[in-house]
């Protein structure tokens, strides 16, 4: 039969977990909100895949465009509509926007990595606290066993469930700075195909 699961379980396997399970808890904390801050950053410009009518449009007229599409448009356009300025100016754009998402990519990357390493570490002090307890010949040595063992199992389990969840999260936080990319590739193609057709 299976244990229900109550919520002073929780409290149980926070006690059990020892020390490590603040700096878990502190990184699943930063990993949740950077990848949520730019999950919602991607999910509220309007810079992804669309009918190419509407970009073609506010190329051809820069002040009816909008969004932060509109703004790459018109500063695409604003030092003239000759191919090298237009090249120099999407260039400009992508040195401007794509380092910091990098950045933060890596930043997120190397957050998600140190998680298993953490619970690793609990794993270790776990099991020294096991083995210290093994040394001694007092009355709670099975109680300082258990404990030990405790701190080595949910430590490892926290930590490899933040690391799964964090993964998953930078592979779509990947996904769509890829999207960006494209995205403005694709809308500098565009322009220059209009200033050559001028």
């Amino acid at each position: 039969m299976i244990n229900e699961f109550h919520p002073h379980d929780l409290w149980h396997a926070w006690h059990d977990g020892g020390c490590v399970l603040i700096p878990l808890f502190l990184l699943a904390l930063f990993i949740g909100y950077q990848v949520a801050e730019m999950l919602i950053y991607f999910a509220r410009t309007d810079c992804r895949d669309a009918a190419d009518a509407k970009w073609r449009r506010w190329i051809a007229s820069p002040g009816e465009a909008g969004g932060e599409a509109g703004e790459i448009i018109l500063y695409s356009q604003s030092g003239g509509r000759s191919p090298q300025t237009v090249r120099e100016r999407f260039l400009a754009v992508r040195q401007a926007r794509l380092p910091r998402l990098n950045q933060r990519i890596a930043m997120l990357d190397v957050a998600v990595t140190a998680a298993p390493l953490l619970g690793l570490l609990g794993t270790v002090l776990g099991m020294l606290e096991t083995f210290s307890a093994l040394g001694e010949t007092t009355g709670n040595t099975l109680e300082r066993m258990s404990h030990g063992i405790s701190e080595a199992l949910i430590t490892t389990e926290v930590g490899l469930i933040i690391a799964v969840a964090g993964f998953f999260g930078l592979f779509l936080v990947r996904r769509q700075r890829n999207r960006f990319r494209k995205f403005l590739q694709h809308l500098e193609n565009l322009t220059l195909q209009h200033c050559q057709q001028t």
